[in-house]
């Protein structure tokens, strides 16, 4: 069936037909998917519930917890602003929105968090990942049967959510980090803009119509950013995707979407002042550089409405408020600091990870270096792909909202493995609402095939939730947060003095160890990220010693030089390879085996010879390396230079000068 608008073909839904699941079948489908899920997601639950308040065993989620808990402790809403523990010893503005956690923790009070026990309603609230993905499961099937007129299509795509392993990893009970959000956050947003697109005030003019759509559409890209900035892009790609779609049904729409887009940039000052004022061109934090990123896609959605409204000789809203949004979105954009510009131009090359030290993240590569990855999105990925060669070729243009999601997160998922949830959440959607397009026996052949790939990830996941049992595995850095904890003196509140230790562990020796750490898992998006990591690759131990005081950084962590060394270098615009010949690859572990450049860093010091003095070492080399005390090593090694086994992390302790006592020189290598 077609009809004639604007000069165009337009192809509509088919028609229910008779093969079509009832409204109960598909409630009861819905009800299975959604039950299924938590329970594959609840493979975890036994793990995170081993210790009280919870084991947090991703360092993004301890982090979370850590906030959440400082906010019940401290008996406010929103978390801390700023924390002194991080970025020791200057502290930190934090990087993260407030409102995902602020609504963690309004969880953990329902469930009996209180200022004098924070963590004890931790449990329960490990369950919102779950229950967001659940949602998610439901957003899908909605988008896919008002896509496809079909309730078999909506109960294909809560299939496939509940069905796909990247999904439930990354949103297991206690993975309180944003990656469930995001997936919710962005079909909600896509959700929004779809049913704004169809719809129409029972009264008023249309002018009044699209600037109530418009604010409504602003409103929720402001609280999504609240919950997680990265929520920005899905608003960007759901406007645009609606935007393009009427444009190409022979439509005008975009106008709505663009001044939207004007609105959040307008209204995002008063979100960011509410916080600590921010330095100019920060781009990690929201603050100024948001706002040029919401202003350059107004003015660009403007541009299309504005464009597309004189082709089609209309003079509507349409034309009025794309105008708007082009001369708005350019005036904030030329109007902004240079800082602010370039800035920008900095948080946009995120998504391209050209930012060094993001490039050393195994979730920032792109996901076609990782199998393991591909197949975890198995099968929703599949099946949007699948289905997306059949709307192409089908040129259903009826279905470009959904398509247009599904293939920007696919872009987005072969820069960085990280955007794969996402991508596999537009999947299903777009599987679902393309179902009608192909005979059943091939679709359901497909969709079984797919779903056998990934069987056995979800029958051990299965498996793990009806054993309820915590896994036995703990990983290093929680190691290393117990034996801080342990071995350690509180540093008080603020704290007076922090730890040395790898980026990536200073989540869980923050939350975890409550520790101050000179470096987290936040990276580069900290000033002072450089400074202290150039300390690793230091070759005077009289320099490193002297800058450790300054910080007061009172014990520094050596850690396994394999997973440091060449991410330092490479953060810092070095060679690996000039300390390690393998360099890093985001496939293989490096060798130990250190160049002699390698020998002389104070990280290899520490490590492979337990800061011993060596032939060449300088009267302030020695004193510096009296001042260091060797407090704790671990009982697992790694193998070491010639294959031999080494302790995987040492702690030592920089004492002051005048504790120290004089070590007599030993020869080179000795531990």
């Amino acid at each position: 069936m077609a009809k004639k608008r604007a000069g165009r073909e337009v192809r509509q839904a088919p028609e229910p037909s008779e093969t079509d699941l009832s409204r109960t079948s598909y409630r009861i489908h819905l009800i299975a998917a959604a039950a299924l899920l938590f329970f594959l997601a609840a493979h975890r639950a036994a793990t995170f519930g081993s210790e009280p308040g919870g084991r947090f065993e991703d360092p993004d989620a301890a982090f979370h917890a850590h906030r959440v808990a400082a906010a019940v402790s401290q008996g406010t809403l929103l978390p801390p602003s700023r924390d002194a523990f991080e970025d020791f010893p200057e502290g930190s503005v934090t990087v993260w929105p407030p409102l995902y956690d602020a609504g963690l923790g309004l969880v953990a009070r329902v469930f009996a968090s209180t200022r004098e026990e924070p963590r004890k309603g931790f449990f329960p609230m490990g369950a919102v990942p779950p229950l967001l993905l659940v949602g998610a499961a439901l957003m899908a099937a909605a988008l896919a049967r008002r896509f496809s007129s079909r309730f078999a299509g909506g109960a294909i795509a809560a299939w496939l959510v509940a069905t796909t392993p990247a999904l439930l990893r990354r949103g297991a009970w206690g993975e309180i980090d944003h990656n469930a959000v995001e997936v919710a956050g962005a079909l909600a947003l896509l959700s929004l803009a779809v049913g704004l697109m169809a719809w129409k005030a029972p009264a008023g003019t249309s002018v009044r119509r699209e600037l109530v759509a418009a604010l409504a559409f602003a409103s929720a890209t402001l609280f999504g950013m609240g919950l997680f900035g990265g929520l920005t892009l899905a608003a960007v790609v759901a406007a645009g995707a609606v935007s393009v779609a009427t444009v190409v049904d022979g439509r005008s729409r975009a106008g709505t979407f663009a001044f939207a887009l004007l609105l959040a940039a307008a209204a995002l000052p008063l979100f960011y002042r509410l916080r600590p004022p921010l330095a100019e061109g920060d781009p990690w934090r929201i603050g100024p550089v948001y706002v040029l990123v919401l202003a350059l896609f107004a003015a660009g959605l403007g541009a299309l409405a504005t464009g597309n409204a004189l082709r089609l000789g209309a003079r509507g809203p349409d034309l009025l408020l794309g105008g708007l949004a082009l001369a708005g979105g350019a005036a904030l954009l030329l109007l902004s600091s240079p800082a602010n510009r370039e800035g920008l131009v900095r948080g946009l090359g995120f998504l391209g990870s050209r930012d060094p030290w993001l490039s050393t993240i195994d979730e920032f590569q792109p996901a076609w270096v990782s199998p393991e990855t591909l197949r975890a999105s198995l099968p929703a990925l599949a099946a949007g792909l699948a289905f997306a060669a059949v709307v192409l070729f089908r040129r259903r243009r009826d279905l470009l909202p959904v398509l247009l999601p599904f293939a920007a997160f696919c872009a987005l998922a072969l820069l960085q493995r990280r955007y794969v949830p996402v991508a596999t959440a537009f999947g299903a959607v777009l599987a679902g609402a393309a179902w009608p397009l192909l005979p059943r026996a091939l679709a359901r052949t497909g969709l079984v095939v797919a779903i056998l790939a990934v069987l056995s990830p979800l029958a051990e996941m299965a498996a793990a939730t009806l054993r309820n049992e915590a896994a036995p595995n703990v990983s290093p850095s929680e190691v290393a947060a117990d034996a801080l904890a342990a071995l350690t003196p509180h540093p008080g509140l603020p704290p007076s003095w922090g730890v040395l230790a790898p980026w990536d562990y200073g989540h869980h020796l923050l939350a975890r160890g409550g520790r101050a750490v000179a470096l987290n898992n936040f990276g580069s998006f900290h000033p002072g990220f450089a400074g202290k990591t150039a300390l690793w690759l230091e070759e005077s131990p009289e320099a490193a010693v002297s800058r450790l005081s300054m910080l007061k950084l009172r014990y520094v962590l050596a850690v396994y030089p394999p997973n440091v060394l060449p991410g330092a270098a490479v953060s810092l615009g070095k060679d690996p390879r000039t300390y390690l010949p393998d360099g890093l690859s985001a496939t293989r572990p490096a060798r130990y085996e250190p160049t002699e450049l390698a020998r002389r860093t104070f990280l290899v010091r520490l490590h492979l010879e337990g800061g011993a003095p060596r032939e060449g070492d300088t009267p302030g080399d020695l004193a510096a390396l009296a001042r260091l005390r060797r407090v704790w090593e671990s009982d697992f090694g790694a193998p070491g230079p010639g294959g031999r086994e080494v302790p995987f992390m040492r702690l030592f302790e920089v004492r002051s000068a005048a504790g120290a006592e004089p070590r007599e020189q030993l020869p080179s290598g000795s531990p």
